[in-house]
């Protein structure tokens, strides 16, 4: 099964990226596919290369790559 995730949350003042990165590392785990990701609004946040975040915190750019 293809899954299609819709990310509108900030990375740093939102659970939803943490909660959609949970989920597309859990639907990977279980066979099936994330056909793509879509950052949008807030969301933006969690794929540009420009955050510099926390060092207590988890890089969302960094963690969505891998």
């Amino acid at each position: 099964m293809e899954y299609g995730l819709l990310v509108m949350g900030a990375p740093y003042t939102s659970a939803a990226p943490h909660s959609a990165l949970r989920f597309a590392k859990a639907v990977i785990s279980r066979g099936h596919q994330v056909a793509g990701v879509f950052f949008y609004q807030e969301g933006i946040h969690n794929a540009s290369s420009l955050m510099t975040p926390p060092q207590d915190e988890l890089n969302m750019r960094d963690a969505w790559i891998a």
